[in-house]
């Protein structure tokens, strides 16, 4: 599973995560991990924009997408990449899920 890119979230604390962006097909290994379901856009000058529309974390990213219940948002809102940030720790990664949750409130998490 190869990177087309990066996201960089930025959160009122100031702590910067720095995901991995992955075409919307990508099969993942199992990996525990905090993820952004986005809007890819790429800008004239070849760089990309990324639109939060859900963020969740999971201890296993290979399952994660079978079935999602929040799907159908995110086809309604033109989802096409998964940003990832690999964190084995379940605390950690639901710290961080809140903050970016809080920093972008995305669409889809209602």
């Amino acid at each position: 599973m190869a990177a087309i890119g990066s996201m960089t979230a930025t959160v009122a604390s100031e702590e910067v995560y720095e995901f991995s962006a992955y075409a919307w097909t990508t099969v993942f290994k199992p990996l525990g991990a905090v993820y952004v379901i986005t809007k890819r856009t790429i800008k004239s000058d070849g760089s990309a924009d990324y639109s939060p529309i859900y963020v969740g974390c999971t201890g296993d990213l290979s399952a994660c997408f079978d079935n999602h219940h929040k799907a159908d948002c995110f086809e309604r809102y033109g989802a096409n990449c998964v940003c990832v940030l690999g964190i084995e720790d379940e605390q950690l990664r639901s710290k961080i899920q809140l903050d970016i949750m809080g920093q972008y409130n995305p669409v889809c998490n209602d």
